[in-house]
């Protein structure tokens, strides 16, 4: 066998090794495992305790991967035009997507809640997160709410991801239950009622 073919097995063999840590890594979360250790995600991967620490020398690295894994499952929902022919409309379209989004990045936000403190990658990813929502919302909304500084505020928060996460743990509501309080609190605060 040359050389090279066992090079490019041991590349490849790392490729597939790195892709069951981070793939581990992010089912340990969905399992609610909110801060999985080295030990957790190398059991779970099937790979040996070293090749975690040779794949991902520091915390940052895997959150950077799983958060591009994550961003990627839930891009195809983000990219999709409103459909609706009035703003009323696309907010009702916004909820929805907001819905299916949260839904999915639960675990990987829970657990970045806890690291943020340590992680400028988490911290700077959160802060992304939330400037992109608001610069969607914005977008919808006709020029009198936007005006109207306390109004958008309260929009801000109420379609945010906390609000979403204090509905499905604290307050321990269904989906539809927690999607039905939000519409409740965006129908309130714009004055409408949405279908």
């Amino acid at each position: 066998m040359s050389s090279t073919l066992k090079i490019d097995g041991r590349i490849k063999r790392g490729e597939d090794n790195r892709k069951r840590i981070s793939a581990a890594f992010l089912e340990l979360l969905r399992e609610d495992v909110k801060s999985p250790t080295a030990e957790q995600v190398a059991e779970k991967a099937g790979v040996g305790l070293r090749s975690v620490f040779r794949h991902f020398d520091d915390m940052e690295t895997l959150f950077r991967e799983i958060a591009e894994a994550i961003e990627a499952e839930v891009e195809p929902i983000w990219n999709v035009a409103f459909n609706g022919a009035t703003w009323q409309a696309r907010m009702g379209e916004m909820i929805e997507r907001r819905v299916q989004v949260f839904e999915r990045i639960t675990p990987f936000r829970i657990a970045s809640m806890i690291h943020r403190h340590t992680s400028r990658f988490i911290d700077q990813r959160q802060a992304r997160f939330a400037a992109e929502q608001r610069a969607l919302l914005e977008a919808i909304l006709p020029l009198s709410i936007r005006k109207d500084a306390a109004r958008l505020e309260a929009l801000d928060l109420a379609l945010s991801i906390d609000s979403w996460l204090r509905l499905r743990r604290e307050q321990n509501l269904n989906v539809a239950e927690a999607k039905a309080v939000i519409a409740r609190l965006v129908s309130a605060l714009i004055g409408e009622t949405l279908k």
